[in-house]
């Protein structure tokens, strides 16, 4: 190995000189070094939440709500085994600039929090774990979801070239921004109802994780596109729109399959408003027309107060990192 020393010009987030020392002063990008120290701030981990009166509660559901939570987490804990092996195996291989490669570190380490916390969840409600994990084997919309998410992660693959990094980044930000969200609204609609505050309160958690990882992703997009915006080709962008809207598509489907008909006041409509709402969100967020123009509404924009309070920051679309107050979430 041969140590050299890289100059802050010199420095560029994908095929550029690669710092085997991670010399972090002067920063060249700012952005994610401020979201990987407010994660470090907002430390938690998945045996912090008392989910001692969920179970009981959770046995006090209809079946069918049961049924949508156990599919809810079914395909939630997959998404994170399949996003902490992309962070590690894909699209980190690739960047040199030091600070998205140390914040993407920290973001697999909070997927595998995430992971053990549905894990701590599954067992908690006293769901067969073998069964919930394995769900896409029986569940055929699941499985054509988890390998059409697998395919996009994998987009770099054995043809990276940095216009398919473009694309990856797109595919993380529908990982993030899309296919996450209506999973997590199940429980904030269930806790309405006075239900599973252990659950909600840990979905609160990972959410927050979540807004912190859809912002680290726009920022590379802005960052990459001011240094190397010949990659930015118009066919380059519409690619990125279409991997944004299929993956609304998708979770629209998914979404209405696992509510079945409708769940405590959630519809196949809300959840169709609420999942391209997200989408039309998350390519604005990185000056992208909108991919479903006629959806200018959210219909559970009424969840934002889960995500208020204390202070929390709501619009996680944004680049942005605002403070708010560190303390535990309170129900």
């Amino acid at each position: 190995m041969t140590l050299e020393f890289i100059s802050l010009e010199d420095r560029r987030i994908i095929d550029g000189p690669v710092d085997k020392l991670m010399q972090m002063s002067p920063v060249k990008y700012r952005t994610p070094i401020e979201i990987m120290e407010k994660s470090m701030r907002d430390n938690w981990f998945h045996w912090d939440v008392p989910l001692v009166d969920d179970l009981n509660q959770y046995r006090s559901l209809d079946d069918k709500t049961r049924r949508a939570i156990q599919k809810d987490l079914g395909f939630l804990s997959n998404l994170d085994g399949i996003q902490l092996n992309t962070l590690a195996n894909s699209i980190g291989r690739y960047i040199t600039a030091p600070e998205y490669r140390m914040a993407l570190v920290r973001q697999t380490y909070e997927e595998e929090i995430h992971v053990l916390t549905y894990d701590r969840m599954i067992s908690s409600l006293d769901m067969d774990p073998i069964e919930t994990y394995n769900l896409f084997m029986t569940d055929e919309l699941l499985r054509t979801k988890n390998e059409h998410i697998i395919k996009m992660a994998e987009i770099l693959g054995d043809d990276y070239s940095g216009e398919n990094f473009v694309r990856a980044i797109a595919a993380n930000q529908a990982l993030e921004g899309v296919y996450f969200q209506m999973g997590f609204k199940v429980f904030y609609v269930v806790h309405k109802r006075g239900k599973l505050g252990g659950c909600a309160q840990n979905i609160r958690y990972i959410n927050r994780d979540e807004m912190s990882h859809l912002r680290i992703f726009n920022s590379m997009w802005r960052d990459l596109k001011a240094e190397r915006p010949e990659l930015f080709t118009p066919t380059v962008l519409k690619d990125c729109r279409e991997i944004i809207k299929q993956a609304a598509l998708m979770e629209v489907q998914w979404g209405c399959h696992i509510i079945d008909g409708g769940i405590l006041g959630l519809t196949d409509h809300i959840v169709e408003g609420h999942v391209k709402h997200n989408a039309n969100m998350v390519v604005g967020a990185v000056g992208l027309e909108p991919v479903f123009p006629e959806v200018t509404k959210d219909p559970l924009a009424w969840t934002d107060t889960y995500l208020r309070e204390h202070g929390i920051e709501t619009n996680f679309f944004e680049q942005k990192v605002l403070e708010y107050e560190d303390k535990p979430l309170e129900w």
